[in-house]
């Protein structure tokens, strides 16, 4: 087994997603896919051929040159993310739904869903990825300038048998708040062993190539249950989780979106 996947905590939606910097936008309406307008249509679809057949140049000529997130991530942060993703995980299917869109001066705001799928070998063992991650961006002359996370997970999965789990979590909170974190095994522990950790943190620019270490510990019960408090500032926080078993492992990673 891959030790990176039992102690890493893996954090790609703006890595697996080809994503920007982020910013804030009033809602836009949803539409029928008949009413998107052709040229948006075609811009999307070809960012997902670039990221499908693996062309990081071209994948880059979408960005603006000031591109820059919140996070602190700038272009070649993101290339260097997305060239070492591409290493790991040679098969990666990205596929982006356009959920709705508004023309405002010559920009557009557009809210989409992307979905990513993939698997990699490792030590002879099959790791397995799922992410969704629904997001508005705003372009600019065929460019993509900015975008705001709306919401995000990701899932790895390896063995004949991984944990299937429920993530109690909500996708909003408050500056200050405090919350529940839970992760529950769906299934009778019975006599298996099972073994995990969740850990939280502030979104940043340093985890999406130097994640942090998670150590594992032997559960009592079947699954992992911990109160998260949120500080005075408006950073994203990733809540991530990882459950072992003789039979299979389970890795989940979200994103909770703080709010004034």
């Amino acid at each position: 087994m891959n030790k990176r996947m039992i102690y890493q905590r893996w954090f790609l939606s703006i890595i697996l997603g080809c994503g920007l910097s982020l910013g804030r936008y009033m809602p836009v309406y949803a539409v029928k896919t008949n009413d998107i307008p052709m040229e948006l249509q075609e811009f999307i679809a070809k960012v997902d051929d670039a990221a499908n057949s693996k062309n990081l140049k071209s994948v880059k000529s979408f960005y603006g040159d000031q591109y820059i997130t919140t996070d602190g991530l700038t272009l070649n942060k993101l290339a260097e993310g997305i060239s070492k993703l591409w290493i790991e995980y040679p098969n990666l299917r990205y596929q982006t739904k356009i959920l709705s869109w508004e023309k405002k001066d010559k920009s557009w705001l557009v809210k989409t869903l992307t979905k990513i799928s993939g698997n990699s070998i490792s030590n002879g063992r099959e790791i397995r990825l799922e992410s969704t991650i629904k997001s508005y961006q705003s372009l600019q002359k065929n460019k993509i300038v900015e975008q705001e996370i709306l919401s995000e997970i990701t899932k790895l999965t390896t063995g004949k048998q991984p944990p299937t789990v429920i993530v109690n979590l909500p996708t909003t909170v408050k500056i200050g708040e405090t919350f529940d974190f839970d992760v529950i095994l769906s299934e009778p522990l019975g006599d298996n062993l099972l073994a995990g950790m969740a850990i939280s943190g502030e979104v940043d620019t340093n985890n999406y190539l130097n994640p942090p270490k998670m150590p594992l510990k032997l559960l009592k019960s079947g699954g992992l249950f911990k109160r998260i408090s949120i500080k005075d500032n408006l950073q994203d926080h990733w809540l991530s989780s990882i459950l072992v078993r003789n039979d299979g492992i389970t890795m989940i990673t979200q994103r909770v979106k703080v709010i004034p």
